[in-house]
């Protein structure tokens, strides 16, 4: 039997019901090993985590300082008056980029259903139905922007609610 290896062993000297005992000294030193590293191990990574900041304190409040006065810059040239303007620009584009994408949203719906009522097999209302979101968002959006959308959209599933807004405009396709 090799001694440095866990044996289970039959106990059949010992009456007390169990056939197997484990040597319990050499668990409790393999045990005890564990225990002892991984204190060790503790010991040392906190040895090491306090000369790192001890070493580097200077070196983190230049950084600290650093970022500071990148922040107050940041600040000071967001309070000119031309950056208020051009912020109040970039809003204003944002608005009316919205209102853009919900009309476009809005035609692609109005669409959407002339396409549904039509009397024309499934798999056509599905073709022309790609093909009108195709040619929204080829005029909404860049190539570039659209090979992006699809892969990272390419395996979700979108439910669009329906809009309650009666069609006014049927004059779609």
């Amino acid at each position: 039997m090799n001694n440095n290896s866990l044996i289970l062993i039959n106990n059949r000297s010992n009456n007390t019901g169990s056939n197997l005992s484990i040597r319990k000294n050499y668990l409790d030193q393999q045990c005890f090993n564990f225990r002892e590293n991984k204190n060790k191990i503790r010991e040392i990574n906190n040895e090491i985590i306090t000369t790192i900041e001890k070493e580097t304190i200077n070196e983190k409040k230049e950084i600290e300082n650093a970022i500071k006065k990148l922040e107050d810059k940041v600040e000071k040239l967001l309070d000119k008056d031309i950056m208020k303007k051009k912020k109040k620009q970039l809003d204003e584009a944002r608005q009316m980029m919205n209102i853009s994408l919900q009309n476009a949203l809005d035609i692609f719906q109005q669409g959407r259903e002339i396409v549904m009522k039509k009397p024309i097999p499934d798999e056509k209302k599905k073709y022309y139905i790609r093909e009108m979101k195709k040619k929204i968002m080829e005029k909404l959006y860049d190539p570039r922007d659209i090979e992006m959308f699809n892969s990272m959209f390419s395996n979700m599933i979108f439910i669009v609610p329906q809009q309650k807004k009666k069609i006014e405009n049927n004059n779609f396709m």
